[in-house]
Parts: structure tokens; sequence; C-alpha cells
């Protein structure tokens, strides 16, 4: 059989039996639900060691279950443009919080017009509509931890971690 064909059986072969991963993954599986990800366009591996989630000799449908989370996750991004930081469009204080969170706007142009708090996976919290450049949001739902307040404005994303003490 011709390399291109035995190529093309296997990436066929794998789209059946991973249908969520990445269509260029190439996977090495092995005993216990260890394995190996190549991801060539999202520049990406990943290794997996660890106890075998069934009873399966080699749990292939466990790789695919893992990808089948991955493409639910919603992510935020963890940083701004590195210019927009330096601009400081917005005062974000008292940072840790316990209770409430102030925010400001630092120029006199910026027009806030929604915020979010994103927990560090990305999950949505809490959103409020606004119309100008300065509230408070309360904090006191929150448990102890990082979260991320996520500002909309001139159509443009600003993101600033903060804690929750």
């Amino acid at each position: 059989m011709e390399k291109i064909a035995i190529y093309k059986e296997l990436k066929q072969n794998h789209r059946n039996v991973q249908p969520n991963a990445p269509k260029d993954m190439f996977s090495a599986l092995g005993k216990n639900g260890q394995f190996i990800n190549v991801i060539p366009s999202q520049n990406m591996v990943w290794i997996r060691m660890g106890e075998n989630p069934d009873s399966a000799e080699v749990p292939f449908l466990f790789n695919d279950d893992i990808w089948k989370y991955i493409n639910d996750l919603s992510c935020v991004s963890s940083s701004t443009d590195p210019f927009e930081s330096i601009n400081h469009k917005f005062k974000i204080y008292p940072n840790p919080t316990i209770d409430h969170l102030e925010v400001k706007r630092m120029d006199g142009e910026s027009k806030i017009t929604r915020c979010e708090i994103r927990d560090q996976l990305g999950r949505l919290l809490f959103e409020e509509d606004h119309n100008g450049g300065a509230f408070q949001i309360n904090t006191e739902p929150l448990n102890k931890g990082m979260y991320f307040l996520v500002l909309f404005s001139d159509n443009k994303t600003y993101s600033y971690k903060f804690i929750k003490a």
C-alpha cells in the first residue's frame, strides 16, 4: 500500500474514533490512560499520565471525552493589549476586595457599556449593562479567589484581574 493511502486511512480512522479532536491531531495512546496528543495547527502537545479511568486496556474514548470538554470551555483573555494597559483607561479598586469593586474611567472619553465577572475557567458569573464611566460592583456573593473583570468600551474589551479576599 502506498504511504499516502495508509496516511489517509489512518486519518479517517482517527476521525471515527475521536470526532471531537482537531482534524490534524496525532495521538499515541498507551496503557492505563496515558497518551500524547500533538496538534500542529495549535502548536500544542499534551501528555497525560495517570490512572486508567475505566477498565479498558487502552481507553481511547477517554481522549475524545477530554476533547469534548475542552471544546465546550469558554475562555477569557487574561491580558490586554500591552499598549492599552499602559494608558490605564480604567481604575479598578480596592484590589484585593472584600465586598465591592469601584470602577472609574481615567480618561474623559471612554464610556463603559457593559461589564462581566468571569472565573479562572472563563465562566460568566455576573454581567451588567452600563452607560457611563463610574460604578460599583457588589462582590459579596463571590467566593475567595481570583477573577477577571471584563469591561466593554469604545468597541474594545479590557480585562483586569482582581482578588476576592
